[in-house]
């Protein structure tokens, strides 16, 4: 009983030695049990050569979760709400020039519709990358899902019971 106590000890360590590295709390989400009285050095040996079995099996590596799944476009101060502003005058003062109105007010108020068309440009985008990060995220858990699933393959195949 002493040796099983021993070794269940070591078992955990090694997971936690694992979960450390990996840095996912979804790595560590398997719990094994060496149900054949399989050492903790044999344990952590087969959770390793399990492990690269996986990966080569999904593609996945959730001990990397960054290249897994491609970074999705950033958003930053790209100035397009300026640069519709910008527009906006310009067209404001050709056609003010052109229809002989006053082309300080035509170029204020195409500024002005230029600046909020380059808003809604902008919240579009916003919205854009918040959609693109939603994906890679479900992406990113289904892979998750299909390396725990071959992972736990190989483990029982050794003679491990995994929940």
């Amino acid at each position: 009983m002493h040796s099983f106590r021993k070794s269940a000890g070591r078992t955990a360590a090694a997971l936690a030695a694992l979960a450390m590295l990996t840095g996912s709390p979804a790595a560590h989400a398997l719990y094994v049990y060496p149900a054949q009285g399989q050492s903790a050095e044999q344990t952590q040996k087969d959770q390793y050569e399990c492990h690269v079995w996986a990966v080569g099996q999904t593609g996945y590596d959730p001990t990397n979760p960054a290249s897994n799944v491609a970074a999705p476009a950033q958003t930053g101060n790209d100035g397009t709400v300026l640069r519709g502003a910008l527009r906006g005058a310009a067209v404001g003062g050709v056609v003010g020039a052109i229809t002989d109105n006053s082309v300080g007010n035509s170029m204020a108020a195409g500024a002005a519709a230029g600046g909020l068309l380059g808003t809604f440009r902008r919240v579009d985008q916003s919205r854009a990358v918040a959609d693109q990060q939603q994906a890679a995220a479900q992406t990113n858990a289904v892979r998750l899902g299909e390396y725990n699933k071959a992972q736990t393959a190989c483990l029982q195949g050794r003679g491990y019971t995994v929940s």
